[in-house]
C-alpha cells in the first residue's frame, strides 16, 4: 500500500467537526503537515473528522487516519486512547501486513508501553518500506530503544546514519531532529553545540513540537552547568507550548526541570500536568453546566465515576465545590479559550 507523502502540498482543510471531507488524500496530507509543524490539537482534530466521515474506502489512507490519531494521542498522554487504536491498525492491517504510516504509530505505541526489543523490529520493518525516506523517522525511534535496552553503540551508529541522510537530502527540522538524536545517544562533550544548532534550524512555526523538545533537552543540559536564566526562559518557553497542546508527558518534564530550578509552574501549565485525560473530560462538561447524571450519560459511565473524577479536580485544583472550579477554569479560559477543549468522542 502506497504511504501518502507528507511534503505534498497542504490541501485546505475542513473548519468544524461536522463538515464532509472532500479530498481524503489530501486532507491527511494536511492533517500530516500540521502535526508536523507542531499542532497537535488540530492535526487530531483533523483525523477524527475523517474518522466522524466513516473512511473513504481506500485501505491505506483510512489506516494513515488511525495512525495518525495515534501519534496524536501518544503526544498527548493518552495511553488508553492510543491503546485503542493499535488494536483497530492491527485488526485493519492483519498478521504481517500493513502501511508503513500504520507499522510507525504501532512502533510508537509499542515503544511508548516500554516493549523496546518489540519495537526495534516493528521500526525496521518501516525501514524496509520506507528506506531513507525521512518522513518516517525509523532510525530515529530504534535508536532510543536501542539506547533504552543500553545498545548505545547501536544507537549512535543509528543516530550517524539519520544525520548523514538528513544532511544530504533532508529540510532543516529532519536536520534538527538528526542532531537531538545524536545528542542524546552520544555523550562526547558536543551535546550543548548539537542542540544548540538544531534550536537555530527550527523557525516558528517550522515544528513547534520537535523545537519545545530540544529546548526542553537543552535547558537540562544548562540545569547541570548552572545557567539558570536561560534554562528558565527556555522552559517557559516549552512550557507554553506544551500547555496549549496539552501536551501532558512533555509538559510533566518541564515542570519537574522547573521545579529542579526552585521555580513554581505556571497555574495553567501545573494544572493541566496534573489532571488526567478523563478528569479533563469530566471538568469540561461541568464547567458547560451539566449536571452530574449528564455527564455520566455523556461519557458512558457511572454517576459514583463521576463524583470520584470531580472529588479528585477539586483537590488537584485546591477547590472545595462545583462553583469554585467553574470560576477558575473561567479565569484560566480568559486567557486561553482553548485551553479546555470540549471533549472528544471516545472512539478513536
Amino acid at each position: 500500500m502506497p504511504v501518502v507523502p507528507l511534503f505534498a502540498p497542504v490541501a485546505a482543510a475542513p473548519t468544524a467537526a461536522g463538515d464532509p471531507v472532500g479530498d481524503p488524500v489530501g486532507d491527511l496530507r494536511d492533517a500530516r503537515s500540521r502535526l508536523r509543524r507542531g499542532r497537535v490539537r488540530d492535526a487530531l482534530a483533523l483525523a477524527e473528522t475523517m474518522r466522524a466521515a466513516g473512511g473513504c474506502g481506500d485501505p491505506a489512507i483510512d489506516e494513515g487516519v488511525v495512525a495518525l490519531v495515534v501519534e496524536c494521542h501518544l503526544a498527548q498522554g493518552e495511553l488508553a486512547r492510543a491503546r485503542a487504536g493499535g488494536t483497530v491498525l492491527a485488526a485493519m492491517a492483519g498478521p504481517g501486513r500493513g502501511t508503513a504510516h500504520g507499522l510507525w504509530a504501532r512502533a510508537e505505541l509499542t515503544a511508548a508501553h516500554g516493549d523496546d526489543e518489540r519495537a526495534r523490529q516493528l521500526y525496521t520493518r518501516v525501514g524496509s518500506m520506507v528506506g531513507d525516506d525521512l518522513e518516517l523517522p525509523w532510525r530515529c525511534g530504534s535508536a532510543l530503544s536501542a539506547l533504552r535496552l543500553g545498545l548505545g553503540s547501536e544507537a549512535a551508529d543509528l543516530a550517524r546514519e539519520q544525520l548523514d541522510v538528513a544532511m544530504r537530502r533532508g529540510a532543516p527540522d529532519q536536520i534538527a531532529l538528526a542532531l537531538r538524536l545524536r545528542a542524546i545517544t552520544e555523550s562526547d562533550g558536543l551535546q550543548e553545540q548539537r542542540l544548540r544548532e538544531a534550536l537555530s534550524l527550527l523557525g516558528a512555526g517550522l515544528a513547534d513540537r520537535l523545537r519545545a523538545q530540544v529546548v526542553t533537552d537543552l535547558a537540562g543540559l544548562l540545569l547541570i552547568t548552572d545557567h539558570r536564566t536561560e534554562a528558565v526562559a527556555l522552559l517557559r518557553e516549552a512550557e507554553a507550548y506544551a500547555a496549549h497542546e496539552s501536551l501532558r508527558p512533555l509538559l510533566a518534564r518541564v515542570v519537574r526541570l522547573l521545579g529542579l530550578l526552585g521555580e513554581a509552574p505556571r497555574r495553567r501549565a501545573e494544572t493541566l500536568a496534573v489532571l488526567t485525560p478523563g478528569e479533563r473530560r469530566v471538568t469540561a462538561l461541568v464547567v458547560q453546566g451539566m449536571s452530574n447524571r449528564e455527564v455520566a450519560e455523556r461519557l458512558e459511565i457511572s454517576v459514583k465515576a463521576v463524583e470520584g473524577h470531580l472529588s479528585k479536580i477539586y483537590r488537584k485544583f485546591g477547590l472545595g465545590s462545583r462553583t469554585g472550579l467553574v470560576a477558575e477554569v473561567a479565569r484560566m479560559q480568559a486567557a486561553d479559550p482553548t485551553l479546555l477543549a470540549p471533549p472528544r468522542d471516545e472512539s478513536v
